[in-house]
């Protein structure tokens, strides 16, 4: 106290105020600093959880559209145990009980893009329109035999029956991996 009763007012003064920018200075380091650079990381780390969140948020969304393609990529495949002798005698036996005329049998033409073979069966029938139409409409719904992919409805004249004749070409489209194509 002695030391601090000597000095004048004005050196007490800088003196205060020399130890106050000391002390600033210290407390600047010791937990202010920390405290920003906290902070910083925090905000980082806040930022990096919600891109994360948002990029699981697209995981799914990713994941969703992929089952909802193969869900529509399996209505278009062909099981498996359908071979081309199955398919055969189930088109026969429809056109049996339609009464529909059975023209030629199904010739498969294969294309192949990757690894999926798309087998395109062109069937041709002779028969009245309803009946034609019942076929179609059990080939690709009730029997499941693939997917109309194309009709052409043509009308002739038979000249030594001398009927006009309803003649119809369906193709009838499937799809198989390359492991079932192999199979076949």
């Amino acid at each position: 106290m002695v030391f601090i009763n000597k000095i004048s007012y004005k050196q007490r003064n800088i003196y205060l105020a020399f130890g106050l920018v000391v002390l600033a200075i210290a407390a600047y380091f010791l937990a202010i600093k920390k405290t920003i650079v906290l902070y910083k990381k925090n905000k980082a780390l806040v930022e990096n959880i919600s891109d994360d969140r948002f990029a699981i948020d697209k995981l799914h969304n990713a994941e969703n559209k992929l089952q909802d393609l193969n869900n529509y990529f399996d209505a278009y495949t062909l099981d498996s145990l359908k071979k081309t002798h199955d398919i055969m005698s189930e088109l026969s036996s429809l056109c049996k009980t339609l009464g529909v005329t059975l023209k030629s049998f199904p010739q498969s033409i294969l294309s192949v893009e990757s690894n999926l073979h798309m087998e395109t069966l062109v069937i041709e029938t002779e028969g009245n329109f309803v009946s034609q139409l019942q076929l179609l409409h059990a080939l690709e719904t009730k029997n499941k035999l693939g997917r109309v992919a194309s009709v052409i409805y043509k009308s002739y004249t038979d000249n030594r029956r001398k009927k006009t004749i309803l003649s119809l070409t369906i193709y009838l489209q499937n799809i198989r991996s390359n492991v079932e194509a192999t199979q076949i």
